[in-house]
C-alpha cells in the first residue's frame, strides 16, 4: 500500500534527481499538484455509500503503477549499490525482483531481513534455490553458466484462443508469432528451444489448430527472421544461426518500448521534427504522417462478413474512381467481439443513474 504524501515526496525527489525540471510543458509543481488531485480525491460507491481512499491509490491506474515504480527505485538504492559492486546481477519488475549472489546463505538472509525493516510497507518473501522461476523466465545455473527457457506454471492449462473461434485470421496469427518469439527470447541454448517449439506445436493442436497451418505459420515466421536465403530447416539444427537469431530478435523493441513510442510521437507533429530523434518514435511519426491522408473503417468481426472488406473497396472504387478522392487511401479493419467480462460487468449506480437521467432530459 503506496504512503501517499510520502509517495509525493519521492516523486519530486526522482523527478530532481534526474533534473526534469518540465515534463510536456509541466512544472515539478504542477505535477506534484495534479498527483494529489488523482491521489487524494480518489472516491468509490459501495453499497450507496461514497468513500475516499486515504492510502495508496486505484489498482490498475497507470499512475498508481509508476508511483509504485518510483517508490521501488527509492527502497532499493542501498540493495543495488552492494549487487553493482560485486558485479552481481539486479533486476527488478514492479515487486518482483531477482538478484544473484557469491555470499552464504546466512549472509543473503541477513541482507535480505535487514532489507524488511526499511519501511514497515515493504516486505519480501525470498526464494532461494536453483532453478528458480522469475515472472515467466525459468532460469538455471550450471556451470557457472545461466541456462534460460520459458517458464510454465504446473497448474497452467495448455489453452489458447482455439482454431474455431469467430476471431480475424490476424488473432491466429499473433498469438502463434509471439509464442514463437518469446521462446526464442528466453531459451538460451538451441536444445531448451527445440523443446518450446514442440511444447507449442502441442497446444496449438490441441485447440484444434490444423497441423498444415501450424506449419506454415512457423516457415513464414523463420523465413520472415532468417537474413540468407536458404532453408530454414538447418538453422534449427544449428546452434550457431540459432544464437545469432536469438541475438538479433533481443535487439528489437519490445511491446512497453513500442507502445512509448507511439504516446511520444502522438505528442509531436509529424510533418516538423528533428532528425536526432529516437528511431522508434520517428517510425511512429512517419506511419502518422503516411495514414494523415487515409479513411480508417472498422467493424465487428464475423465470418458471415468474410467478404465484407473486399466489398467496401469496391464499391470505393465504382463510385470515387477518376475523382480527386481516389488519393486517399481506404483502410478496412475489424475490431474483436466483446468478451464475456466486458458483458458482464457491472456499472456503479452513479453512471447508471446520469445516464437515466441524460435519457430523460433528451426525452423532454
Amino acid at each position: 500500500m503506496l504512503p501517499q504524501e510520502e509517495s509525493i515526496a519521492i516523486l519530486k525527489q526522482f523527478l530532481n534527481h534526474f533534473k526534469y525540471a518540465h515534463v510536456q510543458r509541466m512544472t515539478v509543481d504542477a505535477i506534484e499538484s495534479l498527483v494529489r488531485i488523482v491521489l487524494m480525491e480518489n472516491v468509490f460507491i459501495y453499497e450507496k455509500k461514497y468513500y475516499r481512499q486515504i492510502k495508496g491509490g486505484a489498482m490498475g491506474s497507470p499512475l498508481t503503477l509508476t508511483l509504485a515504480n518510483i517508490f521501488m527505485w527509492h527502497w532499493e538504492k542501498t540493495l543495488v549499490e552492494p549487487q553493482r559492486n560485486s558485479n552481481e546481477l539486479y533486476g527488478r519488475y514492479i515487486d518482483d525482483i531477482f538478484f544473484t549472489s557469491n555470499d552464504s546463505i546466512d549472509k543473503v538472509n541477513k541482507m535480505l531481513a535487514d532489507a524488511n525493516k526499511r519501511h514497515s510497507n515493504i516486505k519480501l518473501t525470498a526464494t532461494i534455490d536453483n532453478p528458480i522461476p522469475f515472472l515467466d523466465i525459468h532460469i538455471k545455473n550450471t556451470a557457472n553458466n545461466f541456462i534460460t527457457s520459458v517458464y510454465h506454471k504446473e497448474a497452467a492449462e495448455p489453452y489458447v484462443v482455439p482454431f474455431q473461434s469467430d476471431h480475424p485470421r490476424h488473432v491466429f496469427v499473433n498469438i502463434i508469432d509471439c509464442a514463437l518469439l518469446r521462446a526464442i527470447r528466453y531459451s538460451s541454448t538451441l536444445q531448451e528451444f527445440n523443446h518450446q517449439r514442440r511444447t507449442l506445436k502441442l497446444m496449438l493442436l490441441y485447440n484444434g489448430y490444423p497441423t498444415r497451418y501450424i506449419y506454415s505459420r512457423f516457415n513464414k515466421f523463420f523465413a520472415k527472421c532468417s537474413i540468407t536465403s536458404t532453408s530454414i530447416i538447418p538453422m534449427i539444427h544449428d546452434e550457431n544461426e540459432f544464437l545469432f537469431l536469438r541475438r538479433q530478435l533481443l535487439e528489437q523493441a519490445t511491446v512497453p518500448e513500442h507502445r512509448r513510442a507511439a504516446r511520444i510521437a502522438k505528442t509531436m507533429d509529424y510533418n516538423n521534427f528533428h532528425s536526432n530523434i529516437d528511431p522508434l518514435v520517428k517510425a511512429k511519426l512517419l506511419k502518422r504522417r503516411e495514414r494523415a491522408n487515409s479513411i480508417i473503417l472498422h467493424h465487428t468481426h464475423e465470418k458471415r462478413f468474410s467478404h465484407y472488406k473486399r466489398d467496401i473497396h469496391r464499391i470505393w472504387n465504382d463510385i470515387f474512381h477518376n475523382t480527386p478522392v481516389q488519393t486517399t487511401k481506404l483502410i478496412v479493419g475489424t475490431r474483436n467481439n466483446p468478451n464475456l467480462s466486458k458483458e458482464l460487468v457491472r456499472r456503479s449506480p452513479f453512471i447508471r443513474n446520469r445516464n437515466k437521467n441524460n435519457k430523460k432530459q433528451t426525452t423532454n
